[in-house]
């Protein structure tokens, strides 16, 4: 008998946290990004030179802002949930303030293994292989302890065969 079939497994990965300076210069350069490029978009609504290229540049600051600010928040609330189902894979990447990519893989049989980091050789990423060429990575790493107890559980599943 399969002990863990039909129940929902679920792996929560946090993200390694830089130190809080590194932090501190990406939350203040995504403000910076944001707030600089919105006053002088307000400056030339005032002035009347509103224009095109206004636009542009605001949301060229933005889009540059809102990944600085993605960056922030991976590396101080960053974790990836998997939820492993009976054939069916559910990867989420939450950023605290928003969840990012949530993608679901339906599959027969699933191949999973382990990347080990070449600067670090405590840690390691989990990398599943799908039936249709289909794959991903986690960005967060596992530890010593947790690999073996993930290589335990998912052992006994029928749709999982470690490589």
């Amino acid at each position: 008998m399969n002990p863990i079939s039909n129940r929902k497994y679920v792996i929560d990965l946090k993200a390694k946290k830089i130190p809080l300076p590194g932090r501190l210069l990406l939350y203040f350069t995504s403000s910076l990004l944001i707030a600089v490029p919105l006053i002088g978009f307000i400056a030339d609504w005032v002035n009347g030179d509103l224009g095109v290229n206004s636009f542009v540049f605001l949301l060229l600051f933005a889009g540059v802002a809102f990944y600085f600010l993605r960056k922030a928040l991976w590396f101080t609330y960053g974790r990836e949930i998997i939820e492993i189902f009976d054939h069916k894979v559910t990867h989420t990447r939450d950023f605290y303030w928003f969840a990012w990519k949530t993608k679901t893989y339906h599959f027969k049989k699933c191949r999973w293994t382990f990347k080990q980091q070449p600067s670090d050789d405590k840690r390691a990423a989990l990398r599943l292989y799908f039936d249709k060429k289909e794959r991903f990575e986690t960005l967060a790493k596992l530890d010593a302890a947790n690999l073996k107890q993930l290589r335990h559980d998912l052992e006994y599943r029928n749709d999982f065969d470690f490589i």
